[in-house]
C-alpha cells in the first residue's frame, strides 16, 4: 500500500486466487473503497508513488501506472511470467526500477520525484517503516 502526504491510502489488491478480480483501490476518509483499474495476473512488486499522487508497479508482465483519477497507464508490457516480489523505486528522473529474478530493468518514464509523505516507499522504504509526524 502507499500512503501519500494527505495521509490517503492506496494501492492494488492482493487476492489469492487466479483468475483475480483484484484492482487497484483507494481508501476513502468514509472507510469505503474507492474502485480503480482492474488488475490481470498475481504477483506485484511493491509499488512506489511520485509527486502527482501516481503510482508505479510491476505486476503481469507490465510496468503500470494509475494516476490519482485512478486511470491506468501500461508504461512497458513483455510476456513474462515471473515472479515479483520486490520493490519499486522511482529516481528522481523518472527512471522506473525493478527487478525480475536475477535481473534488474531500468524503465525512463514520465512520473516526476518520488512523493514527500509518511510512506510513498520512500528509498525502497530503506528508512525503515512510516512514521507521521
Amino acid at each position: 500500500m502507499l500512503v501519500d502526504s494527505r495521509g490517503t491510502v492506496c494501492g492494488p489488491e492482493l487476492e489469492n486466487c487466479l483468475p483475480s478480480k483484484s484492482r487497484f483501490r483507494r481508501l476513502a476518509p468514509d472507510n469505503t473503497l474507492v474502485d480503480g483499474p482492474p488488475l490481470t495476473g498475481y504477483y506485484t512488486s511493491y509499488p512506489a508513488m511520485d509527486r502527482e499522487g501516481t503510482a508505479v508497479f510491476w505486476r503481469d508482465g507490465k510496468l503500470l501506472a494509475v494516476d490519482a483519477d485512478l486511470d491506468a497507464h501500461e508504461l512497458f508490457a513483455m510476456d513474462d511470467s515471473r515472479n515479483v516480489m520486490n520493490r519499486t523505486l522511482l529516481l528522481g528522473d523518472g527512471r522506473v526500477v525493478v527487478s525480475l529474478d536475477s535481473e534488474v530493468l531500468t524503465f525512463h518514464s514520465p512520473l516526476g520525484p518520488l512523493a514527500e509523505g509518511p510512506w510513498p516507499c520512500g528509498d525502497a522504504n530503506l528508512r525503515g517503516n512510516p512514521v507521521l509526524g
